[in-house]
């Protein structure tokens, strides 16, 4: 099954960085959604249709142990979130397949993660 679900979408100030350590609060399009497992998708920055030429920066914030993505793009105000007309999903899988094919692919070796309280889940 490949149903993905918006959980949420709209306007709210987050603090995002700017520039190199560099922090401000920012009017921002935050898209939430769940994804099955092992699927993640992630929102294409450049097809926010009605605003692709407005926003300046985003995050892609991925919580893989819940199956959730949050997207954050900014700057966009009420009035230009009402002129959003679609967005459009990439999937990672689909990213990595292609990548592999191509022989393009990396592998990172990160260390073991240390002991401690796993990290709160997306509001």
């Amino acid at each position: 099954d490949t149903s993905i679900a918006i959980e949420s979408i709209g306007i709210e100030t987050h603090r995002v960085e700017v520039g190199p350590d560099e922090w401000q609060d920012k009017s921002c399009l935050v898209v939430r959604l769940a994804y099955p497992q092992n699927m993640p998708y992630y929102i294409d920055p450049k097809e926010l249709k009605g605003i692709e030429n407005e926003t300046v920066g985003y995050e892609h914030r991925f919580y893989s142990r819940v199956n959730r993505y949050t997207g954050v793009f900014w700057p966009v105000n009420h009035d230009q979130f009402d002129k959003l007309k679609s967005l459009s999903l990439i999937s990672l899988v689909k990213i990595r397949d292609l990548a592999e094919r191509q022989r393009t692919s990396a592998v990172i070796k990160l260390p073991v993660p240390e002991p401690g309280p796993l990290p709160q889940p997306p509001p």
